[in-house]
């Protein structure tokens, strides 16, 4: 399908995924109130967290982890094709339409020059790796391709050229059930902080997972890691009836607020994960996908941890480098918080207002 304008695309996809799975628009959370929510895939427009404009001569900037993790993924859907030949790519794209070829031939060809890329611009830096914090090793990273490595990556670089449908074949509930929920509304209430082992259940953990390893929607760079959001192609209308259902599992927590984005972050090997945060929401809610066993043995990290001391600021202030090191050494010298070990199909519920940052992040 053409997917030229990406948020009437995604509309249209979520609008067929109701017509199948018979779902309603609207989903009563259970209180007594009645409190219903607004269509869970509402897209933002002019959005920077989509698709780059390939109609621009200039090249973008990207990262040296950004190359490293599309040459992976080509190798992936390779393998795929090269098993069952499942992978069918889009062939009309915003800007540039992909090489009238077969999916196997346009993988393969953008892997061999992807790899050429990878070489060329090597692993990282000692600067990188000798930097204090991950937000600086971020910035070491960074990195303009020239006009001919643009040329010839073009045609897949931010494209949508691949979106699993991995979770429309999820047929039953999405969100476990079980007495956490109640225990979690407590801790919530009492701390701002909450967790839930097991949330989501054996079908729709799958299906995120491999949406995750194959969809070519991971458009935003950070320092560590990559970001794919709804408005970029991540998850359709799928993930908005996951959302209903944790509504009707939290409805105090919950159930009063409107869905104000989805995302879904993708650390680099070793990576520290995302840096110190806070958001100018009511709740967050974040889950672990990776299985437990793809972990190195001793590997430490990759948890949570969220400041429990109040905010004195605002998300604004988490978009320099001063006043994120501000905020970071007035939580800590505060000393109050809440640290959460990784864990697969574990999730964290917690105020978005609180400062968060990764375990292990360091700096």
């Amino acid at each position: 399908k053409s997917v030229g304008d990406v948020p009437a695309y995604l509309t249209s996809l979520d609008r067929e995924s109701r017509f199948r799975r018979r779902l309603p628009v609207t989903t009563d959370c259970g209180r007594r109130t009645g409190c219903t929510s607004e269509d869970a895939s509402l897209l933002k427009e002019g959005s920077d967290a989509g698709p780059v404009d390939h109609t621009s001569l200039s090249p973008p900037f990207t990262s040296r982890m950004r190359l490293r993790h599309d040459a992976a993924q080509l190798a992936h859907l390779q393998r795929k094709l090269e098993d069952d030949g499942a992978v069918a790519l889009m062939t009309t794209m915003p800007g540039v339409p992909l090489p009238q070829a077969t999916s196997l031939d346009v993988v393969e060809g953008t892997l061999l020059e992807y790899n050429k890329l990878v070489q060329k611009y090597g692993e990282p830096s000692r600067a990188m790796l000798a930097a204090p914090t991950l937000y600086d090793a971020g910035l070491v990273d960074r990195l303009e391709l020239d006009g001919d490595d643009w040329q010839a990556i073009k045609h897949w670089y931010n494209r949508v050229a691949y979106v699993s449908d991995a979770m429309e074949y999820v047929t039953g509930a999405m969100v476990k059930g079980g007495p956490q929920f109640a225990k979690a509304e407590e801790d919530f209430a009492r701390d701002g902080v909450a967790v839930i082992d097991g949330l989501l259940t054996e079908d729709m953990l799958s299906a995120l997972i491999t949406f995750s390893l194959d969809s070519t929607v991971f458009y935003q760079n950070k320092p560590g890691y990559l970001v794919a959001r709804l408005e970029g192609g991540f998850g359709a209308g799928e993930l908005g009836y996951m959302v209903e259902e944790l509504k009707r599992k939290l409805p105090e927590t919950i159930c009063s607020h409107n869905l104000k984005g989805l995302r879904i972050v993708k650390d680099d090997d070793g990576g520290g994960g995302e840096e110190l945060q806070s958001r100018d929401y009511a709740v967050t809610v974040s889950v672990w996908l990776t299985p437990d066993s793809s972990r190195e043995p001793g590997e430490d990290g990759g948890g949570l941890v969220v400041y429990l001391a109040e905010p004195q600021w605002t998300e604004a202030d988490f978009g320099t480098y001063y006043g994120k090191a501000k905020a970071r050494k007035a939580v800590r010298e505060d000393g109050r918080k809440v640290e959460v070990a990784y864990k697969q199909n574990r999730a964290v519920v917690y105020k978005s207002s609180l400062a968060s940052e990764a375990q292990g992040e360091g700096g």
